[in-house]
Protein backbone atom coordinates (compact mmCIF):
# COMPACT_ATOMS: atom_id res chain seq x y z
CA UNK A 1 0.00 0.00 0.00
CA UNK A 2 2.03 3.38 -1.40
CA UNK A 3 0.90 6.23 1.15
CA UNK A 4 1.45 9.75 0.07
CA UNK A 5 1.48 12.66 2.55
CA UNK A 6 -1.27 15.57 0.62
CA UNK A 7 -2.63 18.69 1.78
CA UNK A 8 -6.46 17.87 0.92
CA UNK A 9 -9.48 20.47 0.93
CA UNK A 10 -12.00 20.01 4.07
CA UNK A 11 -14.71 20.25 1.23
CA UNK A 12 -13.58 17.32 -0.14
CA UNK A 13 -13.17 14.81 2.61
CA UNK A 14 -16.22 12.12 3.62
CA UNK A 15 -16.95 10.94 7.14
CA UNK A 16 -17.02 6.96 7.07
CA UNK A 17 -20.44 5.38 7.32
CA UNK A 18 -19.40 2.76 9.46
CA UNK A 19 -17.72 4.48 12.38
CA UNK A 20 -14.94 2.80 14.40
CA UNK A 21 -15.99 3.97 17.68
CA UNK A 22 -19.36 3.24 18.92
CA UNK A 23 -19.57 6.33 21.04
CA UNK A 24 -17.33 9.59 21.46
CA UNK A 25 -17.24 11.52 24.84
CA UNK A 26 -18.45 15.24 23.70
CA UNK A 27 -16.51 16.63 26.24
CA UNK A 28 -13.27 15.03 25.25
CA UNK A 29 -14.11 15.87 21.88
CA UNK A 30 -14.14 19.72 22.99
CA UNK A 31 -10.99 19.86 25.18
CA UNK A 32 -9.26 17.87 21.61
CA UNK A 33 -10.25 20.97 19.40
CA UNK A 34 -8.90 23.39 21.89
CA UNK A 35 -5.73 21.02 22.05
CA UNK A 36 -5.68 21.24 18.08
CA UNK A 37 -6.68 24.79 17.90
CA UNK A 38 -3.32 25.50 19.99
CA UNK A 39 -0.71 22.73 18.63
CA UNK A 40 -2.34 21.82 15.51
CA UNK A 41 -2.63 18.16 14.43
CA UNK A 42 0.52 16.05 15.22
CA UNK A 43 -0.66 12.59 13.74
CA UNK A 44 -2.06 13.19 9.99
CA UNK A 45 -5.83 11.51 9.12
CA UNK A 46 -5.60 8.93 7.23
CA UNK A 47 -7.81 8.72 4.06
CA UNK A 48 -8.54 6.75 0.76
CA UNK A 49 -9.08 8.04 -2.33
CA UNK A 50 -12.64 7.26 -3.76
CA UNK A 51 -13.43 6.92 -7.25
CA UNK A 52 -15.76 10.30 -7.12
CA UNK A 53 -12.37 12.11 -6.50
CA UNK A 54 -13.39 12.94 -2.99
CA UNK A 55 -11.65 11.26 -0.32
CA UNK A 56 -12.73 8.97 3.13
CA UNK A 57 -11.69 9.11 6.55
CA UNK A 58 -10.31 5.44 7.37
CA UNK A 59 -8.28 6.87 10.41
CA UNK A 60 -8.18 10.25 12.34
CA UNK A 61 -12.33 11.17 12.28
CA UNK A 62 -12.28 13.26 15.66
CA UNK A 63 -8.81 14.96 14.23
CA UNK A 64 -11.11 15.52 10.87
CA UNK A 65 -14.26 16.59 12.97
CA UNK A 66 -12.14 19.59 15.02
CA UNK A 67 -10.55 20.36 11.78
CA UNK A 68 -14.43 21.37 10.58
CA UNK A 69 -15.38 23.01 13.65
CA UNK A 70 -12.24 25.33 13.79
CA UNK A 71 -13.07 26.14 9.89
CA UNK A 72 -9.61 25.16 8.43
CA UNK A 73 -9.68 24.87 4.45
CA UNK A 74 -7.77 22.57 3.92
CA UNK A 75 -5.68 19.29 6.26
CA UNK A 76 -2.43 17.50 5.89
CA UNK A 77 -3.38 14.01 5.60
CA UNK A 78 -2.14 10.64 4.87
CA UNK A 79 -3.55 8.76 1.46
CA UNK A 80 -3.72 6.21 -0.04
CA UNK A 81 -5.21 4.76 -3.17
CA UNK A 82 -9.01 3.35 -3.08
CA UNK A 83 -9.92 -0.03 -1.91
CA UNK A 84 -12.74 -2.10 -0.90
CA UNK A 85 -14.63 -1.54 2.64
CA UNK A 86 -13.13 -4.57 3.93
CA UNK A 87 -9.66 -3.63 3.49
CA UNK A 88 -10.65 -0.41 4.92
CA UNK A 89 -11.93 -1.74 7.75
CA UNK A 90 -8.67 -3.45 8.29
CA UNK A 91 -6.68 -0.99 8.07
CA UNK A 92 -8.71 1.37 10.29
CA UNK A 93 -8.79 -1.12 13.07
CA UNK A 94 -4.88 -2.33 13.17
CA UNK A 95 -4.25 1.44 13.48
CA UNK A 96 -6.97 1.85 16.17
CA UNK A 97 -7.05 -1.39 18.14
CA UNK A 98 -5.21 -0.13 21.42
CA UNK A 99 -7.27 3.19 21.05
CA UNK A 100 -10.23 1.03 20.79
CA UNK A 101 -9.58 -0.98 23.32
CA UNK A 102 -11.53 1.08 26.41
CA UNK A 103 -14.68 1.29 23.67
CA UNK A 104 -15.04 -2.67 23.18
CA UNK A 105 -18.36 -1.77 21.46
CA UNK A 106 -17.05 -0.58 18.41
CA UNK A 107 -14.32 -3.31 17.89
CA UNK A 108 -17.06 -5.80 18.31
CA UNK A 109 -19.46 -3.70 15.24
CA UNK A 110 -16.46 -3.65 13.31
CA UNK A 111 -15.47 -7.69 13.44
CA UNK A 112 -19.16 -8.03 12.90
CA UNK A 113 -19.01 -5.74 9.99
CA UNK A 114 -15.83 -7.68 8.43
CA UNK A 115 -18.30 -10.82 8.66
CA UNK A 116 -20.96 -9.26 7.20
CA UNK A 117 -18.36 -8.65 4.20
CA UNK A 118 -17.43 -12.32 4.14
CA UNK A 119 -15.15 -12.79 6.82
CA UNK A 120 -14.95 -15.72 9.21
CA UNK A 121 -14.41 -15.12 12.56
CA UNK A 122 -11.73 -17.67 12.43
CA UNK A 123 -9.91 -15.20 10.24
CA UNK A 124 -10.70 -11.84 12.18
CA UNK A 125 -9.03 -13.82 15.14
CA UNK A 126 -5.66 -14.36 13.17
CA UNK A 127 -5.79 -11.37 11.25
CA UNK A 128 -5.96 -9.29 14.82
CA UNK A 129 -4.01 -11.47 17.07
CA UNK A 130 -7.10 -12.58 19.04
CA UNK A 131 -8.21 -16.19 20.04
CA UNK A 132 -11.50 -17.64 18.56
CA UNK A 133 -13.30 -18.04 21.64
CA UNK A 134 -12.49 -14.02 22.42
CA UNK A 135 -13.89 -13.24 19.01
CA UNK A 136 -17.01 -14.58 19.25
CA UNK A 137 -17.57 -13.33 22.63
CA UNK A 138 -17.14 -10.27 21.24
CA UNK A 139 -19.87 -11.07 18.35
CA UNK A 140 -22.51 -12.20 20.72
CA UNK A 141 -22.04 -8.43 22.12
CA UNK A 142 -23.42 -7.23 19.08
CA UNK A 143 -26.97 -9.17 20.03
CA UNK A 144 -27.20 -6.70 23.37
CA UNK A 145 -29.66 -4.11 24.06
CA UNK A 146 -28.70 -0.34 22.48
CA UNK A 147 -29.12 0.49 25.99
CA UNK A 148 -26.59 -2.02 27.04
CA UNK A 149 -23.84 -0.97 24.29
CA UNK A 150 -24.00 2.41 25.07
CA UNK A 151 -23.29 1.51 28.84
CA UNK A 152 -20.53 -0.79 27.43
CA UNK A 153 -18.74 1.63 25.04
CA UNK A 154 -19.32 4.21 27.73
CA UNK A 155 -17.24 1.69 30.35
CA UNK A 156 -20.68 1.53 32.66
CA UNK A 157 -20.70 -1.79 32.15
CA UNK A 158 -17.83 -5.05 31.52
CA UNK A 159 -16.88 -7.24 28.83
CA UNK A 160 -17.39 -10.54 31.29
CA UNK A 161 -21.37 -9.27 32.55
CA UNK A 162 -21.83 -7.74 29.27
CA UNK A 163 -21.96 -11.27 27.94
CA UNK A 164 -23.53 -12.66 31.18
CA UNK A 165 -26.50 -10.44 29.42
CA UNK A 166 -26.55 -11.65 26.42
CA UNK A 167 -26.62 -15.40 27.46
CA UNK A 168 -29.72 -14.90 29.52
CA UNK A 169 -32.68 -16.41 28.31
CA UNK A 170 -36.43 -15.94 29.14
CA UNK A 171 -38.31 -18.58 31.50
CA UNK A 172 -39.11 -21.41 28.75
CA UNK A 173 -42.15 -22.23 30.51
CA UNK A 174 -43.25 -18.35 30.50
CA UNK A 175 -42.35 -18.47 27.05
CA UNK A 176 -44.49 -21.71 26.22
CA UNK A 177 -47.52 -20.31 28.21
CA UNK A 178 -47.12 -17.16 25.53
CA UNK A 179 -46.99 -19.47 22.73
CA UNK A 180 -43.83 -17.90 21.70
CA UNK A 181 -40.56 -19.47 20.79
CA UNK A 182 -37.64 -17.71 18.47
CA UNK A 183 -40.15 -15.48 15.87
CA UNK A 184 -42.76 -12.76 17.20
CA UNK A 185 -46.12 -14.01 15.90
CA UNK A 186 -46.97 -10.62 14.93
CA UNK A 187 -44.38 -9.70 12.67
CA UNK A 188 -42.30 -12.63 12.01
CA UNK A 189 -38.96 -11.53 12.78
CA UNK A 190 -36.47 -12.85 15.42
CA UNK A 191 -36.75 -11.82 19.07
CA UNK A 192 -34.40 -11.65 21.22
CA UNK A 193 -35.45 -12.72 25.03
CA UNK A 194 -31.39 -12.07 26.47
CA UNK A 195 -32.79 -9.22 28.94
CA UNK A 196 -35.31 -10.06 31.84
CA UNK A 197 -36.01 -6.67 32.10
CA UNK A 198 -36.40 -5.35 28.31
CA UNK A 199 -37.77 -7.58 26.33
CA UNK A 200 -38.20 -6.76 22.52
CA UNK A 201 -41.11 -8.19 21.20
CA UNK A 202 -44.45 -7.07 19.34
CA UNK A 203 -47.25 -5.07 20.32
CA UNK A 204 -49.09 -8.28 20.07
CA UNK A 205 -47.24 -10.04 22.21
CA UNK A 206 -46.89 -7.52 24.89
CA UNK A 207 -50.18 -7.26 24.89
CA UNK A 208 -50.12 -11.27 25.79
CA UNK A 209 -47.86 -11.08 28.39
CA UNK A 210 -49.44 -8.54 30.00
CA UNK A 211 -52.75 -10.45 30.06
CA UNK A 212 -50.76 -13.54 31.44
CA UNK A 213 -49.04 -11.46 34.27
CA UNK A 214 -52.80 -10.05 35.00
CA UNK A 215 -53.97 -12.95 35.44
CA UNK A 216 -51.14 -14.95 37.32
CA UNK A 217 -51.62 -11.69 40.00
CA UNK A 218 -55.29 -12.66 40.15
CA UNK A 219 -54.54 -16.18 40.74
CA UNK A 220 -52.08 -15.49 43.24
CA UNK A 221 -54.63 -12.95 45.32
CA UNK A 222 -57.39 -15.62 45.20
CA UNK A 223 -54.98 -18.22 46.31
CA UNK A 224 -53.73 -16.01 49.40
CA UNK A 225 -57.81 -14.98 49.83
CA UNK A 226 -58.75 -18.36 50.14
CA UNK A 227 -56.07 -19.18 52.65
CA UNK A 228 -57.19 -16.42 54.93
CA UNK A 229 -60.42 -17.49 55.02
CA UNK A 230 -61.11 -18.49 58.73
CA UNK A 231 -61.37 -22.46 58.86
Amino acid sequence: MVVVEREIPMCLIDLPEHDLRYYRNREFFELFCKDIEQNGILVPPILQTRSNGRFLVVDGVNRVRCAQKLNWKTVKCDVYEETDEKDRIIIGLRVNIKRLSHDPMGVCEAFHRLHELGMSQKEIARRFGFSKSHVSKLFALTKLHPSDKLRLAKGELTIPLAYNLVRKRRDPELMEKLGIKNKCEMCGSKVDFGHTELIQICLNCKSLLQNLLESEKRKQKHEVSQRELPL
